[in-house]
Protein backbone atom coordinates (compact mmCIF):
# COMPACT_ATOMS: atom_id res chain seq x y z
CA UNK A 1 0.00 0.00 0.00
CA UNK A 2 1.36 3.43 -0.94
CA UNK A 3 0.07 6.96 -1.06
CA UNK A 4 1.01 10.48 -2.01
CA UNK A 5 -0.63 13.87 -1.94
CA UNK A 6 -0.09 17.58 -1.84
CA UNK A 7 -1.68 20.71 -0.46
CA UNK A 8 -1.17 24.12 -2.05
CA UNK A 9 -2.62 27.43 -1.00
CA UNK A 10 -2.26 31.17 -1.21
CA UNK A 11 -3.95 33.99 0.68
CA UNK A 12 -3.23 37.60 -0.39
CA UNK A 13 -4.40 41.07 0.57
CA UNK A 14 -5.06 42.52 -2.89
CA UNK A 15 -5.62 46.27 -3.43
CA UNK A 16 -5.06 46.30 -7.20
CA UNK A 17 -7.17 45.55 -10.27
CA UNK A 18 -7.37 42.37 -12.29
CA UNK A 19 -6.00 42.89 -15.81
CA UNK A 20 -7.71 40.10 -17.78
CA UNK A 21 -6.30 40.96 -21.18
CA UNK A 22 -7.51 42.35 -24.45
CA UNK A 23 -11.22 43.25 -24.76
CA UNK A 24 -11.85 42.32 -21.14
CA UNK A 25 -12.77 44.62 -18.29
CA UNK A 26 -10.24 45.58 -15.64
CA UNK A 27 -11.96 44.50 -12.44
CA UNK A 28 -11.56 45.59 -8.87
CA UNK A 29 -11.59 42.43 -6.70
CA UNK A 30 -14.84 41.84 -4.79
CA UNK A 31 -12.85 41.45 -1.55
CA UNK A 32 -9.38 42.50 -0.42
CA UNK A 33 -8.54 39.07 0.96
CA UNK A 34 -8.33 36.58 -1.90
CA UNK A 35 -6.87 33.15 -2.33
CA UNK A 36 -7.08 29.53 -3.32
CA UNK A 37 -6.55 26.17 -1.66
CA UNK A 38 -6.17 22.83 -3.41
CA UNK A 39 -5.66 19.40 -1.83
CA UNK A 40 -5.26 16.14 -3.72
CA UNK A 41 -4.43 12.70 -2.38
CA UNK A 42 -3.92 9.33 -4.08
CA UNK A 43 -3.92 5.98 -2.30
CA UNK A 44 -2.80 2.74 -3.98
CA UNK A 45 -4.42 -0.26 -2.28
CA UNK A 46 -4.24 -4.06 -2.66
CA UNK A 47 -6.19 -6.06 -5.28
CA UNK A 48 -5.85 -3.36 -7.93
CA UNK A 49 -7.77 -0.66 -6.07
CA UNK A 50 -6.83 2.99 -5.92
CA UNK A 51 -8.54 6.03 -4.43
CA UNK A 52 -8.18 9.72 -5.26
CA UNK A 53 -9.53 12.57 -3.16
CA UNK A 54 -9.57 16.25 -4.11
CA UNK A 55 -10.88 19.41 -2.46
CA UNK A 56 -10.61 22.94 -3.78
CA UNK A 57 -11.64 26.48 -2.92
CA UNK A 58 -11.21 29.71 -4.91
CA UNK A 59 -12.22 33.07 -3.46
CA UNK A 60 -13.72 34.74 -6.56
CA UNK A 61 -14.31 34.27 -10.31
CA UNK A 62 -11.19 36.03 -11.66
CA UNK A 63 -8.59 35.16 -9.03
CA UNK A 64 -7.13 32.19 -10.95
CA UNK A 65 -6.96 34.11 -14.24
CA UNK A 66 -5.10 37.00 -12.61
CA UNK A 67 -2.74 35.11 -10.30
CA UNK A 68 -2.36 31.63 -11.83
CA UNK A 69 -3.08 31.97 -15.56
CA UNK A 70 -1.22 28.76 -16.55
CA UNK A 71 -3.04 26.68 -13.94
CA UNK A 72 -6.37 28.17 -15.01
CA UNK A 73 -5.67 27.28 -18.66
CA UNK A 74 -4.42 23.73 -18.09
CA UNK A 75 -5.88 22.34 -14.87
CA UNK A 76 -9.00 20.27 -14.36
CA UNK A 77 -11.99 21.84 -12.56
CA UNK A 78 -11.27 22.69 -8.91
CA UNK A 79 -14.06 20.59 -7.43
CA UNK A 80 -14.27 18.35 -4.38
CA UNK A 81 -14.34 14.69 -5.36
CA UNK A 82 -13.91 11.12 -4.23
CA UNK A 83 -12.85 8.62 -6.90
CA UNK A 84 -12.35 4.86 -6.60
CA UNK A 85 -10.94 2.71 -9.39
CA UNK A 86 -10.17 -0.99 -9.73
CA UNK A 87 -8.46 -2.47 -12.78
CA UNK A 88 -8.05 -6.19 -13.40
CA UNK A 89 -6.51 -7.00 -16.77
CA UNK A 90 -9.07 -5.75 -19.33
CA UNK A 91 -11.77 -4.77 -16.80
CA UNK A 92 -12.08 -1.36 -15.12
CA UNK A 93 -14.59 -0.45 -12.40
CA UNK A 94 -14.91 3.15 -11.16
CA UNK A 95 -17.00 5.15 -8.72
CA UNK A 96 -16.94 8.96 -8.76
CA UNK A 97 -18.60 11.43 -6.41
CA UNK A 98 -17.93 15.08 -7.28
CA UNK A 99 -19.33 18.35 -5.94
CA UNK A 100 -18.56 21.92 -6.97
CA UNK A 101 -18.51 24.28 -3.96
CA UNK A 102 -17.29 27.19 -6.12
CA UNK A 103 -20.15 29.02 -7.82
CA UNK A 104 -18.30 29.98 -11.01
CA UNK A 105 -16.09 28.32 -13.68
CA UNK A 106 -12.83 27.11 -12.15
CA UNK A 107 -10.92 26.20 -15.33
CA UNK A 108 -10.69 27.80 -18.77
CA UNK A 109 -12.31 24.81 -20.52
CA UNK A 110 -15.57 25.52 -18.70
CA UNK A 111 -15.75 29.31 -19.11
CA UNK A 112 -17.65 28.97 -22.39
CA UNK A 113 -20.05 26.54 -20.70
CA UNK A 114 -20.79 28.76 -17.67
CA UNK A 115 -21.68 25.59 -15.77
CA UNK A 116 -19.97 22.59 -14.23
CA UNK A 117 -21.23 19.02 -13.80
CA UNK A 118 -21.73 17.36 -10.42
CA UNK A 119 -21.82 13.56 -10.24
CA UNK A 120 -23.81 12.29 -7.26
CA UNK A 121 -22.40 9.65 -7.85
CA UNK A 122 -21.39 7.99 -11.12
CA UNK A 123 -20.63 4.27 -11.42
CA UNK A 124 -18.94 2.86 -14.51
CA UNK A 125 -17.73 -0.50 -15.78
CA UNK A 126 -15.50 -0.90 -18.84
CA UNK A 127 -14.07 -3.82 -20.79
CA UNK A 128 -11.13 -2.85 -22.98
CA UNK A 129 -10.25 -5.30 -25.74
CA UNK A 130 -11.28 -8.74 -24.44
CA UNK A 131 -10.60 -11.48 -26.99
CA UNK A 132 -13.07 -14.31 -27.64
CA UNK A 133 -14.02 -16.80 -30.37
CA UNK A 134 -10.52 -18.34 -30.32
CA UNK A 135 -9.00 -14.84 -30.47
CA UNK A 136 -10.79 -14.11 -33.74
CA UNK A 137 -12.87 -11.26 -32.29
CA UNK A 138 -12.52 -8.52 -29.67
CA UNK A 139 -15.17 -7.15 -27.32
CA UNK A 140 -15.36 -3.59 -25.95
CA UNK A 141 -17.91 -2.41 -23.42
CA UNK A 142 -18.57 0.95 -21.73
CA UNK A 143 -21.36 1.17 -19.15
CA UNK A 144 -22.16 4.14 -16.92
CA UNK A 145 -24.96 4.81 -14.45
CA UNK A 146 -25.04 8.41 -13.21
CA UNK A 147 -26.90 10.83 -11.00
CA UNK A 148 -25.81 14.13 -12.54
CA UNK A 149 -26.61 17.78 -11.99
CA UNK A 150 -25.67 21.09 -13.58
CA UNK A 151 -24.03 23.65 -11.29
CA UNK A 152 -24.44 26.92 -13.24
CA UNK A 153 -22.24 29.92 -12.50
CA UNK A 154 -23.67 32.31 -9.89
CA UNK A 155 -21.31 35.02 -11.17
CA UNK A 156 -22.63 36.85 -14.24
CA UNK A 157 -20.44 37.67 -17.24
CA UNK A 158 -19.76 41.22 -16.01
CA UNK A 159 -18.33 39.82 -12.76
CA UNK A 160 -16.02 37.67 -14.92
CA UNK A 161 -14.74 40.67 -16.86
CA UNK A 162 -16.74 40.44 -20.09
CA UNK A 163 -17.57 43.88 -21.46
CA UNK A 164 -20.61 45.25 -23.26
CA UNK A 165 -20.22 45.57 -27.03
CA UNK A 166 -22.99 47.02 -29.17
CA UNK A 167 -25.44 46.69 -26.32
CA UNK A 168 -24.66 42.96 -25.88
CA UNK A 169 -22.48 41.34 -23.28
CA UNK A 170 -19.26 39.92 -24.74
CA UNK A 171 -19.44 36.13 -25.04
CA UNK A 172 -16.80 33.73 -23.66
CA UNK A 173 -17.54 31.32 -26.53
CA UNK A 174 -20.12 28.87 -27.80
CA UNK A 175 -21.01 26.16 -25.29
CA UNK A 176 -20.53 22.48 -26.13
CA UNK A 177 -22.50 21.40 -23.03
CA UNK A 178 -25.85 22.46 -21.56
CA UNK A 179 -27.10 24.23 -24.70
CA UNK A 180 -30.43 22.38 -24.54
CA UNK A 181 -31.13 23.41 -20.93
CA UNK A 182 -29.69 23.30 -17.41
CA UNK A 183 -32.21 21.77 -15.00
CA UNK A 184 -31.40 22.36 -11.34
CA UNK A 185 -32.62 18.92 -10.27
CA UNK A 186 -30.65 15.69 -10.41
CA UNK A 187 -31.10 13.69 -13.63
CA UNK A 188 -30.48 9.95 -13.69
CA UNK A 189 -28.78 8.57 -16.78
CA UNK A 190 -27.79 5.07 -17.83
CA UNK A 191 -25.51 4.62 -20.84
CA UNK A 192 -24.54 1.20 -22.22
CA UNK A 193 -22.27 0.88 -25.27
CA UNK A 194 -21.10 -2.47 -26.72
CA UNK A 195 -18.75 -3.04 -29.64
CA UNK A 196 -17.45 -6.18 -31.37
CA UNK A 197 -14.52 -6.10 -33.81
CA UNK A 198 -13.13 -8.98 -35.90
CA UNK A 199 -9.64 -8.00 -37.10
CA UNK A 200 -7.79 -10.05 -39.72
CA UNK A 201 -4.91 -9.67 -42.13
CA UNK A 202 -4.96 -9.81 -45.93
CA UNK A 203 -1.45 -9.66 -47.29
CA UNK A 204 0.12 -6.39 -46.18
CA UNK A 205 -3.20 -4.97 -44.98
CA UNK A 206 -4.80 -5.12 -41.54
CA UNK A 207 -8.59 -5.07 -41.82
CA UNK A 208 -10.91 -4.45 -38.86
CA UNK A 209 -14.68 -4.67 -39.42
CA UNK A 210 -16.76 -3.74 -36.36
CA UNK A 211 -20.33 -3.18 -35.19
CA UNK A 212 -21.60 -1.27 -32.17
CA UNK A 213 -24.84 -0.79 -30.30
CA UNK A 214 -25.72 1.73 -27.63
CA UNK A 215 -28.67 2.46 -25.37
CA UNK A 216 -28.97 5.59 -23.20
CA UNK A 217 -31.86 6.39 -20.87
CA UNK A 218 -32.61 9.69 -19.09
CA UNK A 219 -35.03 10.39 -16.25
CA UNK A 220 -35.67 13.90 -17.63
CA UNK A 221 -35.27 15.77 -20.90
CA UNK A 222 -35.97 19.20 -22.48
CA UNK A 223 -39.52 17.92 -23.14
CA UNK A 224 -40.08 17.56 -19.36
CA UNK A 225 -40.31 13.78 -19.60
CA UNK A 226 -38.06 10.75 -19.50
CA UNK A 227 -36.23 10.00 -22.74
CA UNK A 228 -34.14 7.25 -24.26
CA UNK A 229 -31.98 6.80 -27.32
CA UNK A 230 -30.92 3.77 -29.34
CA UNK A 231 -27.77 4.13 -31.41
CA UNK A 232 -26.25 1.59 -33.77
CA UNK A 233 -23.56 1.54 -36.38
CA UNK A 234 -20.86 -0.36 -38.15
CA UNK A 235 -17.66 0.33 -39.97
CA UNK A 236 -14.40 -0.85 -41.42
CA UNK A 237 -10.80 0.17 -40.81
CA UNK A 238 -8.07 -0.79 -43.28
CA UNK A 239 -4.44 0.02 -42.51
CA UNK A 240 -0.98 -0.85 -43.73
CA UNK A 241 2.57 0.43 -43.37
CA UNK A 242 5.65 0.62 -45.55
CA UNK A 243 9.06 2.13 -45.00
CA UNK A 244 12.44 2.83 -46.51
CA UNK A 245 15.82 3.11 -44.78
CA UNK A 246 18.34 5.71 -46.00
CA UNK A 247 21.75 4.23 -45.16
CA UNK A 248 23.64 7.31 -46.38
CA UNK A 249 22.37 9.61 -43.59
CA UNK A 250 25.11 10.23 -41.01
CA UNK A 251 25.54 13.20 -38.63
CA UNK A 252 27.43 13.31 -35.34
CA UNK A 253 26.08 16.82 -34.73
CA UNK A 254 22.42 15.66 -34.92
CA UNK A 255 23.19 12.19 -33.51
CA UNK A 256 21.90 10.49 -36.65
CA UNK A 257 22.98 7.13 -38.00
CA UNK A 258 20.77 6.10 -40.94
CA UNK A 259 17.22 7.40 -41.39
CA UNK A 260 13.99 5.46 -41.59
CA UNK A 261 10.88 6.86 -43.33
CA UNK A 262 7.57 5.25 -42.35
CA UNK A 263 4.24 5.77 -44.13
CA UNK A 264 1.05 4.42 -42.51
CA UNK A 265 -2.03 4.97 -44.70
CA UNK A 266 -5.43 4.18 -43.19
CA UNK A 267 -8.96 4.09 -44.57
CA UNK A 268 -12.06 4.31 -42.36
CA UNK A 269 -15.69 3.87 -43.36
CA UNK A 270 -18.56 4.24 -40.88
CA UNK A 271 -22.36 4.55 -40.87
CA UNK A 272 -24.55 5.07 -37.81
CA UNK A 273 -28.18 5.69 -36.94
CA UNK A 274 -30.04 6.95 -33.88
CA UNK A 275 -33.60 6.98 -32.59
CA UNK A 276 -33.42 10.36 -30.79
CA UNK A 277 -31.54 13.53 -31.75
CA UNK A 278 -29.24 15.33 -29.35
CA UNK A 279 -31.49 18.41 -29.40
CA UNK A 280 -34.00 16.36 -27.37
CA UNK A 281 -31.50 15.46 -24.64
CA UNK A 282 -29.63 17.31 -21.91
CA UNK A 283 -25.92 17.56 -22.76
CA UNK A 284 -23.72 16.67 -19.79
CA UNK A 285 -20.89 14.81 -21.58
CA UNK A 286 -20.20 15.28 -25.28
CA UNK A 287 -18.99 11.69 -25.96
CA UNK A 288 -22.26 10.34 -24.50
CA UNK A 289 -25.03 12.89 -24.99
CA UNK A 290 -23.94 14.86 -28.08
CA UNK A 291 -23.26 11.98 -30.47
CA UNK A 292 -25.26 12.10 -33.69
CA UNK A 293 -26.32 10.01 -36.63
CA UNK A 294 -23.67 10.18 -39.33
CA UNK A 295 -21.79 8.41 -42.06
CA UNK A 296 -18.28 9.15 -43.28
CA UNK A 297 -15.30 7.99 -45.28
CA UNK A 298 -11.86 9.05 -44.04
CA UNK A 299 -8.50 8.49 -45.71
Amino acid sequence: MSYKGQLTGLLVNDHGEDDLGRDRLDLEPPTEWRGRFWWEHQHIMPRGWQAQITAGYISDPTFMEQWFQNDFNSSRPRDSSLYFRRQDQSEVLTLLLSLQPNNFPTSSDLVQEQTEIERLPELSYHVVGRSFWDDQATFFSDNTVSAIRFQPSHADLAEQGYALSGGLRQSPGLPSLAYTGTPSSVVYRGDFRQEVAAPFSAGEFRIVPYVLGRYTAYSDSPMDSSQDRFYGGGGLRIATAFFRVEDAVESRLLDLHRLRHVVEPELQVFAGFESTGREDLFIYDEPIDAIQELGFVQL
